[in-house]
């Protein structure tokens, strides 16, 4: 009977924790793991090699992402991306985007241009 009673606590922990939104708080957490990572510094050469749509860096006001698991996503087109992989999309990205843009975008940072 200890055994039965064990096991519908343990079950209805898990379900109160998807039920409320343990997924978020953990997503959170893992974000702000991430904003603590120190920059990785990347040369205009080293951006460069990555200029297919299936492996695209992307130079975006001297911040590097990596939008690789992205274009295929991207509303106007995975061609509109692979179109500026490798390359500095500054004036592009800036002409073109929302500012729900720029906060996905900075969900893809990966470095800094190297000074």
């Amino acid at each position: 009977m200890t055994r039965y009673l064990v096991t519908i606590a343990i079950l209805l922990s898990l379900t109160a924790v998807g039920y409320f939104g343990i997924g978020s708080l953990l997503q959170t957490s893992a974000s702000s793991l991430s904003d603590s990572v120190v920059d990785i510094a990347f040369t205009l050469d080293e951006i460069a090699k990555h200029s297919s749509i299936n492996d695209c860096y992307l130079l975006v006001n001297n911040n590097v992402y990596d939008v690789t698991r992205y274009s295929g996503s991207h509303p106007g087109g995975a061609m509109n991306i692979s179109n500026q992989c490798g390359q500095d999309s500054s004036s592009i990205f800036k002409q073109i985007h929302s500012n729900l843009a720029w906060d996905l975008l900075a969900n893809y940072k990966i470095g800094t241009l190297a000074k």
